[in-house]
This record gives structure tokens, sequence and C-alpha cells, in this order.
């Protein structure tokens, strides 16, 4: 079994993701800057109010919640990098 680190990049707007069933770990990284963030489907959800900014806050170690098949993130200005693993 091959370990796969997988990286999107997040523009503004609402974005999905289907749930990786092996999957233990994600995280949200601001790219350009403070952005605000919310989140559905993750352990630790982002409400809207919520800034990631490197010195303050980043969200580098969540996990998808086991009782939901997508998670949604809504990125608020400037894009943010969604990252995970996987296994083939």
């Amino acid at each position: 079994m091959r370990q796969i680190f997988s990286f999107l990049k997040f523009f503004k707007g609402s974005h999905r993701i289907p749930k990786i069933s092996d999957s233990k770990w994600c995280s949200l990284i601001p790219l350009c800057g403070p952005v605000k963030i919310k989140t559905i489907g993750l352990h630790w959800n982002l409400d809207k109010n919520s800034m990631l900014e490197f010195g303050k806050f980043i969200s580098s170690s969540n996990e998808f919640d086991q009782n939901n098949n997508t998670v949604m993130v809504d990125v608020d200005e400037k894009p943010v990098l969604f990252s995970t693993e996987f296994h083939l």
C-alpha cells in the first residue's frame, strides 16, 4: 500500500470534497495572508468568523468527521491550501 499526499488550492467560494475513507487528518493553510473560512464535515469545524493566519491560527491538524461523507470549505477571499493523505 502506497501513502499518497494530496494538495488542493481553494480560491474564493464554496468547495466540496468527498471524504477519503482511510484518511485520518487534513489541514487548511492560508497562502496569501489572513483569510476567513468556514467548514462543515470536519472534527473541528471552523465557523464563518474563523480567521486563518500564520503566527496566529492555522488548521494544521484537523480530522474528517466520521459521520459525514463530504467536507464543505467556504473560503472568503484569499486562497487556502487543503492537504490530506490516503493510501493506494
